[in-house]
């Protein structure tokens, strides 16, 4: 049983920092496009929201 949530535990903190990373990465990108074209912003923005909020939820429905 300590090995198993020991390997949860592993997997969730890859998870979260493969999320940080990512966040962080878009960030920048979202940052450049809203500077470049507002107009475009706004679905970049969505599709970014979409991408973390999977991932956020397939880290947590693996809990």
């Amino acid at each position: 049983m300590e090995e198993k949530t020991k390997v949860i535990i592993e997997d969730l903190h890859k998870t979260i920092s493969e999320v940080k990373d990512y966040t962080e990465k878009t960030r920048k990108e979202l940052q450049e496009t809203i500077k470049k074209k507002p107009l475009e912003s706004a679905g970049a923005i969505f599709i970014a929201g979409v991408v973390v909020g999977l991932l956020i939820g397939r880290s947590i429905s693996r809990r």
